[in-house]
């Protein structure tokens, strides 16, 4: 191997990482821009061309983030056995605690269209999209490309942070935007601790799933876990025991990595 490249810091840099969204969100603008003038003439097309779209643009974004890469592949690890049923139900936890305070942002201007792709929501194409192709796409470019190289630059709570930051700025509007931060600070961390980008998807499917069945069910304009709720004091009581069912598992998983920590160090000894 060439000593500069040998001595080249890892990829991506910030600027180069705020690159990769750029053409990820200049592919997706363009592509929606285009085929909503060409909604009128063909209508039945246009569903799946939205999709296609937005599929070109994280491959065109994850193949130009592998190029530059020193290792051109990302490794999959599964992670511990246990975390897979603990994060499930950790995700559904974080879900119910942030959603009825992320339906405060809706008020009535909530759009009729998933911005980032152009559907409708609830559209098969946009269930597709959200609840399959997003976990898997945009793990690869946002923790197995961004962060994974900003965790070999930087400090790792800095490293997630920044990674979460440009995650939630790809989901353009400002519910999606926290809900987007909120969620890729826990993707970030679970990763840092396990490299396991499986389970990053798995807490993405996951929350898609969730988010996008309350969707279907319920009024987007209020909180879904409201309107399941019969009445206020039953909300408060679901909403204090996720509460505290998500500090209780996330202090288990904490001090679960902090303990493997402690033993690797002592075995280094």
């Amino acid at each position: 191997m060439l000593p500069e490249v040998q001595n080249r810091k890892p990829y991506p840099s910030i600027g180069a990482a705020f690159g990769l969204l750029a053409i990820v969100m200049a592919i997706n603008f363009i592509g929606s821009t285009v085929l909503g003038w060409m909604e009128q003439i063909f209508p039945s097309a246009t569903e799946p061309a939205y999709m296609v779209v937005y599929l070109i643009a994280y491959l065109v974004a994850l193949r130009i983030g592998l190029t530059f890469r020193r290792s051109n592949r990302i490794a999959f690890k599964a992670g511990s056995w246990f975390m897979w049923p603990l994060l499930i139900v950790v995700t559904v936890l974080f879900l119910i605690v942030r959603e009825p305070l992320l339906s405060l942002f809706n008020g009535r201007n909530l759009p009729d269209r998933d911005i980032i792709t152009g559907l409708d929501f609830v559209n098969p194409y946009f269930v597709v999209i959200t609840v399959f192709a997003a976990p898997l796409f945009e793990e690869l470019i946002f923790r197995g490309i961004i962060l994974d190289g900003f965790l070999q630059r930087q400090q790792p709570w800095r490293a997630i942070i920044l990674s979460a930051l440009l995650f939630a700025i790809a989901h353009v509007n400002i519910p999606q935007f926290i809900n987007g931060f909120l969620i890729g600070v826990l993707m970030g961390w679970v990763y840092w601790k396990t490299r396991s980008l499986w389970l990053c998807i798995l807490i993405h499917f996951v929350n898609n799933l969730c988010a996008t069945l309350l969707l279907y069910y319920y009024n987007p304009y209020r909180s879904a876990i409201i309107q399941m709720s019969p009445n206020t004091g039953i909300f408060i009581l679901i909403y204090i025991c996720s509460l505290s069912a998500l500090a209780i598992f996330s202090i288990i998983i904490y001090y679960y990595y902090q303990e493997k920590e402690l033993d690797k160090y002592d075995d280094q000894m």
